[in-house]
């Protein structure tokens, strides 16, 4: 996940991230298929707005190596990686009425609804990043952050990801339309006992169900104060471990 190199935001630990050029491969090209239903991550409020980015702002999200959204709401800063062309990104937004600059920037517009959710624009090369009305520019590499580092290191290879403050899940492809869930927590080996021993006789708050059901297939590991869990969910969408974590879900050690 050397990608969180690329991107910065608020300091709150709330990461979307997807390797959207794989998850492009793995759905076909689609956005109704098991994989394609996942592709939206990372883009933030840019995923209701897919269909207009070409016409509105000259930014092709077909094109996207990567996309990932740091934080949520007013302060979120959504990044774009790869594939786009700042020339005609510039042009565009220009032409939407966005300042001229280094930094685009557009007062509130209730005609254009990305107004409402991103106060500024900055084109760079092939990359663009999209600022909340009260996020600041600039700040320093998400994969600065010691826990964050340590969490993208214990997940590896995966396509798509959300973090939150001290864990996160993401989704490692193991042919067609499966995946393992990969969860990742900061804890000890008392921790990953906890975890294993919950996973094996719980059941989750939020469904009624066991643990053990959801997931008959599960491996509990500890390394350099990160537990890695790898669950193997039964049918249900790829990102199910996902919003179990953003739900408070998942045990935690």
């Amino acid at each position: 996940m050397t990608a969180l190199g690329a991107v910065s935001g608020p300091d709150d630990g709330v990461i979307d991230f997807s390797d959207a050029a794989a998850l492009r491969e793995l759905s076909g090209g689609e956005l109704l298929n098991e994989w394609g239903l996942v592709r939206m991550r990372g883009f933030g409020p840019l995923a209701d707005n897919w269909r207009l980015l070409p016409d509105s702002l000259g930014i092709d999200p077909e094109a996207v190596d990567y996309a990932i959204t740091v934080g949520a709401s007013l302060n979120r800063v959504t990044t774009l990686v790869g594939g786009q062309d700042e020339s005609a990104v510039r042009t565009a937004a220009q032409a939407a009425g966005w300042s001229d600059g280094d930094v685009l920037r557009h007062d509130l517009d209730g005609e254009q609804q990305l107004t409402m959710l991103y106060g500024w624009i900055a084109p760079e090369g092939d990359t663009v990043v999209f600022g909340g009305r009260q996020a600041e520019t600039g700040g320093d590499p998400a994969s600065d952050d010691p826990d964050v580092h340590a969490i993208a290191a214990c997940l590896g290879d995966v396509v798509a990801a959300f973090f939150m403050p001290s864990a996160a899940v993401g989704l490692l492809p193991v042919g067609g339309d499966e995946a393992v869930s990969v969860y990742c927590v900061l804890g000890d080996e008392a921790a990953a006992a906890s975890i294993e021993h919950e996973l094996a006789t719980g059941v989750s708050a939020f469904s009624g169900r066991a643990y053990a059901e959801l997931f008959p297939e599960q491996t509990v590991a500890e390394s350099d104060g990160v537990v890695r869990v790898e669950l193997s969910a039964g049918p249900g969408p790829l990102d199910t471990v996902i919003q179990m974590l953003r739900r408070g879900e998942l045990p935690a050690g």
